[in-house]
């Protein structure tokens, strides 16, 4: 209980660590994203070519990459609203239940265009049925530039796999859920990649 207890608290102050560090950065950019699981605890990806695109970010990682369904928060809209909105929007699933308060939180700082922006990441939590259907309709432009595949991928799956997946670790995070356990009741801090 004791180790649990200082685990809790270090997992407090990073993330207290992590949210100060924006306060030097003019531009912050909020995300949400939607871990998705089915039935068999596999996990909803979404394969990303960045090099599509033709606005890059420095330090954004050049090769495709896996990582969740999400993206931008808007203008008076709180994360969790977010969330359900880019699930719906990127692969057409409503009406399902999603965590209250995000489970996992990341941090990168890309450059755009000379413009230092420090983008804040937020993950929840959404359970589906097997087979669940899938859309792209809505899709924005630039997100059909730089989208290639959808893909359910199981633990198995990924171990074998030579892809690169965001978060870092996405493999040990995801079975602290798949074994059962708690949701954390602080956010766990996870790690975006960069280039560097």
């Amino acid at each position: 209980m004791k180790k649990f207890s200082c685990l809790l608290v270090l997992c407090c102050v990073t993330v207290l660590l992590m949210h100060a560090k924006g306060d030097k950065y003019l531009n912050i950019r909020k995300a949400a994203r939607v871990i998705v699981l089915d039935s068999q605890n596999r996990i909803l990806l979404m394969k990303i070519n960045p090099t599509l695109n033709a606005i890059k970010p420095k330090r954004l990682i050049q090769i495709p990459f896996w990582l969740t369904p999400g993206g931008g928060v808007q203008k008076n809209e709180t994360v969790y609203e977010a969330a359900a909105r880019e699930l719906y929007e990127e692969t057409g699933i409503t009406g399902v239940e999603i965590s209250k308060s995000h489970i996992w939180y990341g941090e990168i700082v890309l450059d755009f265009d000379g413009h230092e922006t420090f983008c804040q990441d937020y993950f929840f939590l959404v359970r589906v049925q097997e087979n669940i259907p899938i859309t792209t309709e809505r899709f924005e432009a630039f997100e059909k530039e730089i989208f290639c595949q959808y893909k359910w991928w199981s633990i198995d799956q990924m171990a074998q796999s030579d892809d690169l997946f965001v978060p870092h670790g996405l493999i040990p995070l995801l079975e602290q859920i798949i074994a059962g356990n708690d949701l954390p009741k602080e956010p766990v801090p996870v790690t975006l990649i960069t280039e560097e």
